[in-house]
């Protein structure tokens, strides 16, 4: 919280949120806006003017659960790596399996929002569906058209510069 005064507001005509349809955090001296229906992150100075715009490189969908940005401007954000599941080999999956698996991606920007590097559940837990999902324990589907099963929901630098992914 800013102050006790509303800095911005907007009513939310979609389905029920935990949260209200504007996301705000305070990091050192700038402000994170995001409005919960999608898109970028927006920086905002202390006048609540924007001075940067990040999205994820790659054209990854963000994720509006954590962003964190470091002194020297760089970025660490996790990323939504949407894929068909019908084009997946997933031998575990029940039946035919339709709809969207939504893979976790994390990223680092610098400054100018270039990509430094990136990870990709996709690519580095290549039997995630293998490991975390039986025919008797389904449990990770949501709805019948998207599966989060690897649901990221913080990311930080650890103190000796490595990265921290909580899933």
């Amino acid at each position: 919280v800013v102050s006790s005064l509303p800095v911005d507001h907007r009513r939310h005509h979609g389905p029920a949120l935990p949260i209200a349809g504007l996301q705000a955090a305070r990091q050192q001296s700038a402000v994170l806006h995001r409005d919960d229906t999608g898109g970028p992150w927006h920086v905002l100075n202390n006048s609540f003017k924007r001075v940067r715009t990040i999205v994820p490189a790659n054209g990854y969908d963000p994720d509006h659960h954590d962003m964190k940005i470091r002194e020297d401007g760089h970025v660490l954000l996790i990323a939504k790596d949407l894929r068909d599941l019908s084009k997946q080999n997933i031998s575990s999956l029940p039946g035919n399996a339709s709809g969207v698996a939504i893979g976790c991606v994390v990223q680092e920007l610098d400054a100018d929002n270039r990509l430094v590097w990136q990870w990709s559940s996709w690519h580095h837990l290549p039997n995630q569906f293998e490991e975390t999902l039986t025919a008797d324990d389904y449990r990770f589907k949501f709805d019948s058209s998207r599966l989060d099963h690897l649901h990221a929901n913080a990311v930080a630098w650890t103190p000796d510069g490595h990265v921290l992914l909580s899933l």
